[in-house]
């Protein structure tokens, strides 16, 4: 069962202790929600990723979620600006917030 929180939160859990954090959410499987910032589909470089970025929909404070392609058709009905909840595995820290093999929630 993927733990489930807001960007704001897995953020602020590494601000306040980072090998806390790394203990609590590495390689493990989370369910974020924040707002979506960026979404970048390209099929030649095969690079399938959204940001999400926490509620002040700041991009410097963001989540890169990396998605299999097949994953392009559903990650273009997505708008810069809306909520969108994400699961991926959780490989990141807080230099490189990011989940791997994700898929939109």
């Amino acid at each position: 069962m993927a733990e489930e929180l807001t960007v704001d939160e897995l953020i602020e859990a590494y601000e306040q202790d980072a090998p806390a954090a790394d203990a609590r959410f590495l390689d493990k499987r989370l369910m974020v929600t924040g707002v979506v910032a960026l979404i970048d589909v390209k099929e030649t470089l095969d690079t399938h990723y959204v940001r999400l970025a926490g509620a002040e929909g700041d991009i410097s404070r963001s989540v890169k979620c990396l998605f299999d392609k097949k994953h392009a058709p559903d990650l273009s009905q997505l708008e810069k600006g809306q909520t969108a909840t994400v699961q991926g595995k959780f490989n990141g820290s807080l230099i490189a917030i990011r989940m791997i093999d994700c898929e939109l929630g």
